[in-house]
């Protein structure tokens, strides 16, 4: 995730977000951060997450975002 950030900064030299989205079961711990520290070095760099699994399928049903659905399709399957 941070070497993503650092290339599209140094690129576009514009502000940057990110999202990491996992899939894994409910419950994995997860982090959202990486951290490196040498010699009194100290670089954090703290990102957001999305854990598909922790979202109900009646309420990604309702949401009209586009991702919604992907979201569904992650966490259920296709419909059928």
């Amino acid at each position: 995730m941070f070497r993503y950030y650092y290339r599209i900064f140094g690129k576009l030299q514009r502000p940057v977000t990110a999202v990491a989205i996992f899939t894994w079961p409910v419950g994995r711990k997860i982090s959202d951060c990486y951290a490196h520290r040498f010699m009194g070095t100290e670089l954090t760099y703290k990102y957001n997450l999305v854990k598909l699994g922790t979202h109900r399928e009646q309420d990604l049903i309702a949401n009209s975002n586009p991702f919604a659905t992907v979201a569904l399709i992650a966490n259920h399957g296709l419909p059928s």
